[in-house]
């Protein structure tokens, strides 16, 4: 299936005043809802006490919105091979900047939904090229009504919320009128920001590309000096040239002081062009001499594999370029992953509650399921279906892993193969419970007499309703202290836990194996600096033994060949006693200035492992203290107790007492038509994305509240179609029929043709709700 409507962009600014005018101002604009993003970032910024370097991704790819990549609002099913250009390592990505050539890129929304559910800024780009954009660049300064300031900044700031994007790379690299022109852009951009935040939030950023300069000349600088900061002070930060040497680096952070010298992003063409540093599948020589200088990377065409080397290899050199590389004569890392820290996983929060969510899809597939249900067999591609991947990929070197895994053995368990044992773990393209990957374990696949493949037919559904059934309570099991453990980090978290309400981890998997397997959630008590300072027991509070606690989630059981989903229920632990003393004689509220944050995800496999597992989906839910779950929707429900009190002081988990809801959506049977062009359905806040089937048949999945249909895909003609809706939906129908009349005008003895189009919304938890099924009927 193929969508007829290809990304909005504006090749002047008079083409964005004339959209604005008709789209801003009028309800009837409706197409854009397929191009809005409506998708919030989510969280994952752990709080830091010195701002850290980040990494920015400018991604140039043959000059923008290519056809069979991001072209198409809602992805394509099918594709012609499965194979597209995607992000392998959201998480030491701080922003992504899509660029094409055009005046204004609003970045597809397919690109803004995956950015934003990996906790990624995305930003569109705002250029002026060439000696014919001189005069569009000068109408930049044209005031606003109120004449406090300037009237594209503020529109360029509702486009940026109108579409769901969260700011604009400015490359201005053609001269002004003259030059107070020049120097009043410095106005423009620290104006524009101040709109930008008010707008779109103070997580939306303004960078200034090094090009124009205060003389009115395109100059381009390298560096951060007096040419580029008065840019530099009003936008967001800097993205430097790409013709840079060490020198100028260290001068640019040295000039921006430890403070602000990641705001500095210093440019590097992955290509290499014209530049001095090696770049390529080198490119990590030159990020070891900016980490040395503290500035923060912006990568330029960072799809050179892709493109240069062809999409036939790109997952093997990707996860090279990404993961694995090193230097040929020292054996050093040179892989972009090494030097960036990696963030905490995304997590989606509302006033109520906060969840992180990841069913190991990277954005395209082989085949497509539904809660473990062969749904489409053929290749497809979709960005926005992107979802959270390990932040630690196995076989990878990172010195935050390295400080982790000692961590882990100084606990008895190891990251490091043992004898005649190993694990192997990756992304596996031919099964997933829901999209089209899962994420695969595999031990001793040489000698291992059990690692057959998980069914794929949809007779599987009963076998997962009843697996899940029959394990629907909780189960904590201890691996022996005798046994060797093997430990596969997967995920860095900062996840807050209410410390008085419980918190649910649930997971999918198929285990076509025997031995010991576990997910292991490790966290710590933190205090305030503040309130620990107070109390004058910092010092206790480090050497206190119990301020770290891990919860063990089991799933030893032998094979069983098809999907499952268990649900485990965990209490915050007991406050160390030393720390609890100390509240209780300081007149201090229990938990004043102190939370329970579960830091770690990690696969725990002993040595009796023997097969594979395959993870389809993650859950990890948790109210927010002091706010009650108030919800007006369906629910899963999960039962646990928290009132026991174990041997080691700390909560157990004992049968059913209460109830906690995880929300899921709510509306999906009111989706209604205008045409047969176009088939919408009112938002719902809990919603992630629909899955459309037309005939019983999965057609492919939206990621905006909107569907279009090709009419190379209907073939019938759109000035006789008629709408009814099923009679055992009980639903009414789409349209009046005197309106339908009216507007349609279908010949009264036309014959028909019906076409039933289903569409299940998805949560944000992962679950699957089917919608009503209506029938569209064509007039041949």
């Amino acid at each position: 299936m193929s969508l007829a409507t290809a990304c909005p962009r504006f090749p002047d600014l008079s083409s964005l005043d004339n959209w604005a005018n008709e789209a801003l101002n009028s309800e009837a604009y409706n197409q854009d809802l397929l191009f809005r993003c409506r998708t919030p970032i989510r969280a994952r910024y752990a709080a830091k006490k010195i701002p850290e370097p980040t990494l920015l991704l400018c991604h140039d790819f043959k000059g923008g919105y290519v056809a069979d990549e991001d072209l198409d609002c809602q992805g394509y099913f099918p594709h012609h091979s499965g194979i597209a250009y995607w992000v392998r390592a959201f998480q030491v990505v701080n922003t992504f900047v899509y660029f094409s050539h055009t005046r204004v890129t609003i970045p597809p929304v397919s690109w803004t939904t995956g950015t934003h559910k990996s906790g990624v800024l995305c930003l569109g780009t705002l250029i002026f090229e060439g000696s014919d954009a001189a005069s569009d660049a000068s109408r930049l300064l044209t005031p606003n009504i109120s004449g406090v300031g300037y009237h594209y900044a503020d529109l360029l700031s509702e486009v940026a919320r109108y579409f769901g994007f969260d700011g604009y790379l400015i490359n201005m690299e053609t001269v002004m009128a003259n030059i107070h022109e020049a120097k009043e852009l410095v106005s423009f951009i620290e104006y524009f920001r101040f709109a930008l935040h008010r707008i779109v939030g103070s997580h939306s950023k303004i960078i200034w590309y090094d090009s124009l300069t205060l003389l009115n000349e395109i100059n381009y600088q390298d560096c951060l000096n007096e040419q580029t900061m008065p840019f530099f002070r009003a936008a967001d930060g800097l993205f430097t040239n790409y013709f840079w040497d060490a020198s100028q680096v260290f001068s640019s952070a040295r000039l921006a002081g430890q403070a602000l010298g990641p705001d500095i992003w210093t440019g590097i063409d992955v290509w290499g062009r014209n530049v001095s540093y090696p770049a390529k599948s080198q490119v990590g020589r030159a990020l070891k001499l900016i980490e040395d200088a503290g500035t923060s990377v912006a990568l330029f065409g960072p799809a050179w594999n892709y493109e240069e080397l062809g999409p036939k290899d790109f997952r093997k050199n990707d996860i090279e370029l990404w993961y694995t590389a090193r230097d040929k004569f020292t054996n050093d890392s040179l892989a972009i992953y090494g030097f960036f820290n990696p963030l905490p996983a995304p997590l989606f929060q509302t006033q109520n509650y906060q969840l992180f969510y990841t069913s190991f899809n990277t954005g395209h597939g082989n085949s497509f399921y539904v809660n473990g249900n062969l749904e489409f067999s053929k290749t497809w591609v979709n960005h926005a279906l992107q979802t959270a991947l390990p932040t630690y990929v196995p076989g990878s070197r990172h010195p935050e892993l390295e400080r982790y895994s000692s961590e882990l053995y100084s606990r008895g368990i190891t990251t490091e193969s043992l004898t005649k044992f190993s694990v192997t773990c990756g992304i596996d393209y031919s099964v997933a419970f829901y999209g089209g990957s899962s994420l695969e374990l595999i031990s001793n696949p040489d000698e291992g007499t059990l690692n057959s493949r998980p069914q794929s037919q949809k007779s599987t559904s009963s076998h997962l309703r009843s697996a899940s059934e029959h394990q629907a309570n909780a189960e904590i099991l201890s691996i022996s202290s005798s046994t060797r453990v093997h430990a596969t980090p997967l995920f860095k978290f900062d996840f807050s836990l209410n410390p008085e309400k419980p918190f649910i981890l649930n997971v999918t998997f198929n285990k076509h194996s025997q031995g010991d397997v576990k997910i292991r959630l490790d966290g710590s008590w933190i205090m305030n600096p503040a309130a620990a300072e107070a109390l004058s027991i910092a010092e206790i509070f480090a050497a206190e033994s119990g301020w770290r606690h891990s919860y063990e989630a089991n799933f030893t059981n032998s094979v069983l060949n098809s999907w499952v989903r268990k649900s485990f229920s965990f209490s915050a632990p007991a406050i160390p006693k030393a720390i609890s003393n100390v509240l209780m004689t300081s007149n201090c509220s229990k938990y004043e200035g102190l939370k329970f944050v579960i830091d770690h995800l990690d696969v725990l496999c002993s040595e009796n492992f023997k097969g594979s597992i395959h993870f389809g989906s993650i859950l990890l839910f948790s109210e927010f203290p002091d706010l009650p779950l108030e919800l007006n929707s369906p629910v899963i429900k999960t039962t646990f107790d928290n009132n026991g009190i174990g041997k080691d002081g700390h909560e157990e988990i004992l049968p059913s007492v209460r109830t906690i809801e995880v929300p899921t959506p709510s509306r999906v049977a009111k989706a209604w038509s205008d045409s047969y062009r176009l088939i919408r359905w009112p938002e719902d806040e809990e919603t992630m994305e629909w899955v459309v089937y037309m005939n019983s048949q999965m057609v492919g999945v939206a990621s905006a509240p909107g569907w279009i249909f090709d009419n190379s895909l209907l073939k019938l003609n759109s000035d006789t179609v008629t709408f009814t809706s099923t009679a055992d939906t009980g639903s009414q129908n789409i349209i009046d029929e005197n309106e339908r009349k009216d507007s349609i005008g279908v010949a009264e003895n036309a014959e028909v043709s019906s076409i039933r189009i289903r569409i299940d919304a998805v949560a944000w938890t992962g679950t699957v709700v089917a919608g009503v099924e209506l029938v569209v009927s064509m007039a041949k």
